[in-house]
This record gives structure tokens, sequence and C-alpha cells, in this order.
């Protein structure tokens, strides 16, 4: 069965004749990625979007309306000295400029004149504005276009977690499926042995063969029984590894039957990309590799704090205006007279050197070409991984193929010795010679499957097409 890069599920169906066994039950790939989502790993990939959540309510923070009161006072000898209050309403918005409503009131026998508000007080309306740096970028911009490169690096964190569970978890399940089909073979190989330890004993019994030759034919049998002891384990501890990845929606860990089986990995069919479709993914490999996708995250990072750092390079200028109006006749229009009723700051400030925003600018830009040579590097080596892997998954498929003949090939001369031996005109010892060269091209051929199906995942994982 062939699968493709473009639904990842077509990997995981399962053979109709698969599914039409009743027993034994078999435990079908797509199996274990519907049940991926309760993995630990999982969901805390999951967390990484709701943090990102977190960083731009924060940074969307700065932006917030903010209401505050002031007092100051002070009462000496029965005397009120003075007696200020302020309670104002500030509102910052995109283009840096803050829009100020303050009401404003004063008393006392020493007040200073300066601080002095005739009758119930002063409503002041206005703004105060940055004019060169901070026009452009400020800290609450940089901090809120910082928070969204911040999401886009979770999300590909997010999908780089995944793409490794996903891999990971299938891995696992073809090393079990791998383990099942070497069990079973050297299962056959200790049933063959016995049936024929059973007939020699049976001939000796009779006088028709030595009785030496029951003690070679035990000693064949206990060798293929540790085999099967060993592939045995194998079995067991793949599926033990496999466990580890299965869990329930209430995040209890999850335990195969012992009796149920995998996928047949004898029945799967590499899948081999061609080789044109897979150079032409590699060249939108920045879009779609988590490991890419993180590095570009951290030039754009980068290239922020540079338009930040060349905003800093600008002189400090920032302009105030208030509108000043008594509280008592603060919505009259005929009174009205922003021109002589007003307060006008203006404030310049610019460092002489320059020196701690130039060297801060310079960091920026070697953080920025830093990534850039790692993206390049990065880019290379996984497009070169990826090549490698489908031409290890090339190799792998033809040798699994020439692996199937030699096993077919071998097994009709292992058949063949048999019925020799059966008439006498052969010897255990060919008999066994020929079974070993029919278990060994068994062996190999499942060897290569494996490969196969691992290298298909690792070059999948490469390019970013296991999980999204």
């Amino acid at each position: 069965m062939r699968w493709s890069l473009s639904c990842i599920g077509a990997l995981c169906v399962l053979s109709s004749w698969a599914r039409a066994q009743e027993d034994p039950v078999r435990l079908g790939p797509e199996a274990v990625l519907n049940l991926l989502p309760n993995h630990p790993v999982f969901k805390a990939s999951e967390l990484l979007e709701r943090e990102s959540g977190i960083v731009r309510m924060k940074a969307k923070g700065a932006f917030d309306p903010k209401l505050n009161y002031d007092l100051s006072t002070k009462n000496f000898d029965d005397k009120t000295y003075y007696r200020y209050e302020k309670l104002g309403l500030s509102v910052a918005t995109w283009p840096g400029i803050d829009f100020k409503a303050e009401m404003k009131r004063s008393e006392g026998e020493y007040l200073n004149p300066e601080a002095f508000i005739p009758g119930p007080g002063n409503v002041e309306l206005g703004a105060d504005a940055n004019l060169l740096r901070g026009l452009v970028f400020d800290t609450r911009r940089t901090a809120l276009a910082e928070a969204r490169i911040v999401a886009q690096k979770n999300e590909a964190e997010r999908l780089a977690l995944r793409n490794a569970l996903v891999r990971e978890a299938l891995s696992r399940y073809w090393n079990w499926s791998a383990a099942q089909a070497r069990f079973e073979l050297f299962d056959q190989a200790e049933q063959n042995a016995f049936v024929r330890f059973e007939a020699i004993k049976r001939s000796a019994q009779t006088g028709q063969s030595a009785a030496i030759d029951t003690v070679e034919a035990l000693g064949l049998l206990e060798n293929r029984r540790m085999d099967r002891a060993k592939a045995e384990l194998d079995r067991e501890t793949a599926r033990l590894l496999l466990e580890a990845h299965l869990w329930t929606p209430d995040s209890l860990p999850l335990r195969i039957d012992p009796t149920t089986l995998p996928f047949d990995l004898l029945e799967r069919a590499p899948g081999l990309m061609p080789l044109d479709s897979l150079q032409t993914l590699l060249l939108s490999l920045d879009e779609r590799s988590p490991e890419l996708l993180k590095t570009r995250t951290e030039i754009d990072k980068a290239q922020v704090r540079i338009n930040q750092g060349f905003n800093d390079l600008l002189p400090e200028a920032k302009l105030s205006y208030r509108w000043i109006s008594p509280l008592d006749d603060a919505f009259n229009t005929e009174t009205y007279n922003p021109g002589s009723n007003n307060y006008l700051g203006l404030g310049v400030e610019l460092p002489l050197f320059l020196r701690k925003e130039r060297s801060s600018l310079q960091f920026y830009q070697l953080e920025r070409e830093r990534a850039e040579w790692l993206l390049l590097e990065k880019r290379v080596a996984i497009a070169n991984k990826a090549l490698a892997s489908r031409a290890a998954l090339e190799t792998y498929a033809r040798n699994a193929e020439r692996a199937e003949r030699n096993f077919g090939n071998y097994s009709v001369l292992l058949e063949a010795e048999v019925r020799k031996f059966s008439i006498g005109e052969s010897s255990l010892f060919l008999v066994n010679s020929r079974e070993i060269s029919a278990i060994q091209s068994g062996a190999k051929w499942i060897e290569n499957l494996e490969l196969t199906a691992l290298k298909e995942l690792e070059m999948l994982e490469l390019i970013g097409g296991l999980a999204r």
C-alpha cells in the first residue's frame, strides 16, 4: 500500500484484508495517530498557543487607557498650606499620541502661584505626541511586534513537537510490526525443527535411522527455541515502547492486549516519493520546516529591533498641548478659546555621540546576520538530509525486493531439501544449512522493510509533512 505526503492518513489505512480479520485483532497505525492527541507532549504543545495569546495580551496592555488620581496636601499649625488634586484619563493610540483628559483643583494659603486654579477647578483636554523618536516606532509598538513573532515561533515549535511525536510513535509502531514479523519467522522455524525432531526420534525408535541423529536434531531444535525466545522478547519490548505513546482522553496510559497484532509489515509496500516532487517541496522548505520557521522568527525579531534602533538615532522631541477651561464653564461653546486658554510644551533632547544607540543598532544587525547565516546552513542541511533519506529509502526498497525474491528462492530450496531428506537422499546437516539461508534472507527482507518505513518517516519529518 503506497502513501503520499499530502495526507498522512493515507499512510495509516489498513488493507481490506487486515480490516476483515476478526481473529487475531490487529492494531493499525491510524489507531495510533488517533490516540496521539491524548499524549502529554501533544497536550503540552497546545499550551504554546495559549502562551502566545498571553504574550499578545501583555503587549496590548501598553495601550490600555489609564485612570489616575493625585492628591498632594500640607497642613500645619491649623493652616492648609496647599491642597492639590488631579483626576485624569489617558488613552494611548497606535500612532504614538496619548490623549489626555484631566480635572484639576487647588487651594491653600501658601499655594504656589503656578499651581493656583481659581474656582471649583479646571478641565484640561489635549495630547502628548512624539515628533521624531517614537513617531514611527516606540517601545509599545516594538513589544507588540515581538509578541506576534513569539506567536509565530510558538506555532513553529508546536509543529516541531507534533512532527517529532508522530515520527516517534509511528517509528515505534513499525519497530513492533517488524519484531512481530521476525517472531513469526523464528516461530515457524522452531515448529519445523520440532516436527523434524519428532520424525527423527520415531525413525530412530524403529531402527530406520541412527540414534545419534536425534542428538543433532535436538540441538537444532534448541537453537531454534533460543532464536524464538529472543524474537519474542524483542516483540514484547517493541510493544511496550509503543504503549508509551498511547493514552486515553483522561490522560491514562493504555495497554495493548498481548493477543493484538500489528499491521503485517510484509504486506506494506514503501511509498517512494518522486524525486521531482521532493525537489519541488524543498523549494518551499522555509514555509514547511518547523526548524526553519523558528530560525526565520529570529530574523524577524532582529529586524524589529533594528527598526527600533534606527528610530532611536533620531532626536527625542515631545510636544504637549492642553486646552484649559474652568470646570463650571467647560461646555460653554461661547467662551471656548483654544488660542488663549491653553498649555503648550515642547522638549528636545539629543545625545551628542549616540554611542549607546549606535552600539545597540550594530548589535541587532549582527543578530540578524547571524540568524541569516544559520538559516542558510539549516536550509541546505535539511534539504540534503531529505534527499539522503530518499536515496536511502530507494536503496532499502530495492533491497527489500531482492530479499523477498531470495527468501522465495531459499524457501524453494529448503522445501526440495526436506523432500530429499524424507526419502533418505539428504542429511539433516544439509536441511539445516538450507533453513539457515532461508531464515537469514527472511530476516533481511523484514529488516529492509522496517528501514524503508523509518526512512519515509524521517524524510517527512524533515520537510514538515507529518503533522500540521
